[in-house]
């Protein structure tokens, strides 16, 4: 019976493709920020969601202080 015995170059290309995603996992761009591009989109759409939510807040009167807001109609006249 005779046994497979890996030849030297395999054992050398397995220790450098280790070797090799070894080095790519310890290089710091694995984070992969966000480009200049992408931050400048993020911020557009960021910023209309803002300014919808502020233009809404002022159209229905939240910067008016609560007692201002209300509209009093009492409607009580001397009926004789």
């Amino acid at each position: 019976m005779k046994y497979y015995v890996p030849d030297h170059h395999d054992e050398q290309r397995d220790r450098d493709r280790q070797r090799h995603e070894r080095d790519l996992n310890a290089e710091p761009g694995n984070g992969h920020r966000p480009s200049l591009r992408r931050k400048v989109i993020l911020g557009i759409i960021l910023g209309s969601f803002f300014y919808l939510i502020v233009s809404c807040y002022y159209w229905i009167g939240g910067d008016v202080p609560k007692i201002d807001r209300v509209k009093f109609k009492f409607n009580n006249t001397d009926k004789q």
